[in-house]
């Protein structure tokens, strides 16, 4: 007589099979959310960096709005008056001032945009790290981006078949 004799399978729950769980999903997912997502994730990584570097505002250098770049012929750039006009209107005595003369909300944005520039690597921001802690932040948010792109970009390849 034979007897049958059975083995059950355990699943492991670590970090890479759930990892590796996600890219499967992304893999499934159509084409018009697929897009989504890719350009949506520089925004969603920038946000919780901002939070971060706010944390050590005074290793970042942000100068104020009255330190306009030149142009190479000597004028000022007729963009960066942008963030002036449009914000000239606005009662600031009844904002909290920052060291450099700004506006809490105008230094947070420009924090924002300092990493959503990181994340794309664009860099077209006058926003300097100079603190270890900036510095590393701003390392960790560039390579955080890469990694992120090179995720999609392999979910996104999977599909074509040349």
């Amino acid at each position: 007589m034979t007897t049958l004799i059975t083995h059950q399978v355990k699943r492991d729950k670590g970090y890479i099979v759930w990892i590796y769980n996600i890219y499967l999903h992304a893999l499934q997912l159509s084409l018009p959310l697929f897009f989504l997502i890719m350009l949506s994730s520089p925004v969603l990584l920038s946000i919780p960096f901002t939070g971060f570097f706010m944390l050590d505002i005074e290793g970042l250098y942000i100068p104020a709005d009255d330190q306009r770049p030149e142009s190479n012929h000597g004028i000022i750039s007729s963009s960066w008056s942008w963030w002036n006009n449009n914000n000239s209107s606005s009662s600031s005595s009844s904002l909290d001032q920052t060291p450099a003369g700004l506006t809490t909300a105008e230094m947070c944005f420009k924090v924002f945009i300092f990493s959503l520039s990181l994340s794309t690597t664009f860099g077209g921001t006058r926003v300097e790290a100079r603190s270890p802690y900036a510095l590393l932040l701003a390392n960790l948010n560039t390579l955080m981006a890469q990694l992120i792109f090179v995720f999609l970009s392999g979910a996104g390849m999977m599909d074509v078949h040349f």
